[in-house]
């Protein structure tokens, strides 16, 4: 007796699993070369994706488990399963995807949704290539130029790229700090998300990791350098050596490149900044000496910051 179609399933596990099986099934065809094909039964389950419930899943659930189950159809690593990776990434945004979405939204913001979450499957894939066949990740870079906005790129840099640099952080260095300085926007998001993974997971290599950051500066005018720049800086103030992010802000106050002291700013604001690594009144007297010759477009960011270290040291010694 056959499987239960996704229409006939009624259960949550059912539909669920029924889904699984179908993009397993998907692999063969894309070793036979039937891209065309797996791309258009990929596109029709977005657009009447299964029951979770009472609910459809949602397409961030769906392209997550295409991923997992072509992923587990594709365990040998058949060639041909990055081929369709590199080509779905490509042909992603030649298809219009007719995904549900609220009332509210444009026809516009549905076709850049369904051309994000084709291009993370393409990235899941990419990265289980990549994961035990390390040379593919060249190819994978080059397909950065491509990306779509700095959501597209940043999808592949974490899916596909940034597991394998984390690895290999000595031996790539030189090419991660090429890209940082380099003229393409999109390949810029690998050092930066690199150096992130480094200062959160080894600590102790976080002055080497903002060495890229340093390399990235005069591209803050980017609004994707500087997005990914704010949000290294906001994981090495939590896990990373604060005395050394502290050594770099003070490069920041001082810089003359374009929206540094900006960074600088936003860096200081997260609320859940603690400097609990560090003496608190070495900190305190820091910030008041970097407030006592501030520019005004930074005393008021300083002043801010002050004030919370000492609200925090007054309320623990309450």
């Amino acid at each position: 007796m056959s499987a239960p179609s996704v229409q006939e399933s009624t259960s949550d596990s059912g539909q669920l699993r029924e889904a699984f099986i179908r993009n397993v099934r998907n692999c063969q065809r894309v070793i036979v070369n039937d891209f065309e094909e797996v791309l258009a039964d990929i596109i029709e389950q977005f657009e009447n994706p299964p029951m979770r419930g009472d609910r459809a899943a949602t397409t961030l659930e769906l392209s997550e488990l295409v991923a997992e189950a072509m992923g587990e159809g594709f365990s040998g690593l058949h060639p041909a399963g990055f081929e369709f990776a590199c080509w779905l990434w490509e042909v992603a945004p030649l298809h219009v995807v007719g995904i549900p979405m609220p009332a509210y939204a444009t026809a516009e913001k549905g076709f850049r949704h369904g051309v994000l979450h084709l291009r993370r499957i393409a990235s899941m894939l990419c990265g289980l290539y990549v994961a035990q066949q390390p040379q593919k990740s060249e190819t994978v870079i080059e397909l950065l130029d491509s990306s779509m906005d700095w959501v597209d790129a940043r999808n592949l840099v974490k899916f596909a790229l940034v597991d394998h640099f984390e690895r290999v952080f000595v031996e790539e260095e030189k090419l991660l700090s090429s890209m940082a300085a380099g003229k393409k926007m999109w390949r810029r998001l690998l050092p930066l998300g690199t150096a992130a993974r480094i200062i959160g997971m080894h600590p102790e290599e976080s002055d080497r990791a903002i060495t890229l950051v340093r390399k990235a500066l005069p591209y803050l005018h980017e609004e994707s350098t500087y997005r990914a720049t704010l949000y290294v800086l906001r994981v090495a103030v939590l896990y990373g050596d604060q005395r050394a992010i502290l050594s770099f802000f003070d490069t920041l106050r001082h810089s003359p490149v374009e929206h540094a002291r900006r960074l600088f700013c936003e860096s200081l604001k997260n609320p859940k900044q603690h400097w609990e690594r560090i003496p608190h009144d070495s900190v305190v007297t820091l910030f008041r000496s970097w407030l006592n010759e501030a520019t005004p477009d930074i005393a008021a960011c300083l002043a801010a910051a002050v004030a919370r270290l000492e609200s925090a040291e007054e309320s623990r010694d309450t």
